[in-house]
């Protein structure tokens, strides 16, 4: 079984009771444009990162420690710029929202040092956690709330397809009438696609600061760039949008937050699939996790 899919399996086992719907803060860390929120329970206020790209939610290691909580080998995970040394903890009980999560496995890391994720962030709520509710990222007013798969009754526009192997999903992204099916990461700050068979105009190529999972940090890349002059998700046209170009086959193509973000997003795990408006983002509270 191949190395991503022994990862993938050591990380289930959530457990949770759910409340009929959790409304989460979206709150703004300095300089980054992705999506975190806070909780606010037992520990106190704390900021986690919000990666629908995880297969499985992330501890910063320090925080653990700092929770009193024991940690121990485990697997090593394969992603991003390389080879990372993972340790795993069993989180107690706690509240997200309004929602019990009585057990929840923990991939435990230095954050900071081998990912993107600022420093002082406890973790990464990723997608083991997440498919466990109908998720609606709603920028427009600054939340996001974890709706009760068994109570929720909104509607949704179009279908995802699951990644094989993994809790993630891939949405349609249509650039210039051209489809493509990239796993939905807002982790991500840009869109990495094949764009091979897509009639795109070509920009001049970018050299780009390019940080992610891996024990080797951020380093310089030149980027092919591209650029379309409609950009849809879920069929819903955006306008125009620059996106780069995955060379590799190996690695997943991904939309991430220059184009997720200009849209309040249901996602509906258990039923995969989705909807999507136009956002008018709200001001959001800024902080400090460091501090």
């Amino acid at each position: 079984m191949p190395l991503i899919l022994l990862l993938a399996c050591a990380f289930r086992g959530v457990e949770l009771e759910h409340a009929e719907v959790a409304e989460l803060e979206l709150v703004r860390v300095q300089g980054d444009g992705r999506l975190f929120v806070a909780l606010d329970n037992a520990w106190g206020e704390t900021i986690w990162f919000v990666d629908t790209g995880y297969s499985d939610t992330t501890c910063d290691q320090a925080w653990v420690e700092g929770l009193g909580v024991s940690h121990r080998a485990t697997l090593y995970a394969s992603r991003g710029l390389g080879m990372v040394r993972l340790r795993k903890a069993e989180l107690p009980p706690f509240t997200l929202g309004g929602h019990q999560v009585l057990a929840l496995p923990c991939a435990v890391r230095d954050l900071a040092a081998t990912s993107s994720v600022p420093e002082g962030v406890a973790g990464v709520l990723g997608t083991n956690l997440l498919r466990e509710f109908v998720v609606e990222i709603d920028r427009t007013d600054g939340v996001i709330r974890l709706h009760d798969p068994a109570l929720w009754r909104g509607e949704t526009d179009f279908q995802l397809r699951r990644e094989a192997g993994t809790p993630r999903l891939r949405a349609p992204v249509t650039l210039d009438g051209h489809t493509t099916w990239p796993v939905i990461d807002t982790g991500a700050s840009s869109s990495w696609l094949q764009t091979g068979r897509m009639d795109l105009t070509e920009l001049e190529p970018r050299e780009l600061m390019v940080s992610g999972t891996g024990s080797s940090g951020p380093r310089v890349q030149t980027t092919r760039v591209f650029e379309a002059s409609a950009a849809m998700l879920g069929g819903l046209d955006s306008g125009p949008i620059e996106v780069y170009r995955r060379e590799s086959v190996l690695r997943d193509p991904l939309v991430g937050m220059d184009l997720i973000g200009r849209y309040d997003l249901v996602l509906d795990y258990p039923n995969r699939a989705a909807a999507v408006t136009l956002s008018d983002p709200a001001r959001l509270r800024r902080v400090r996790p460091a501090d």
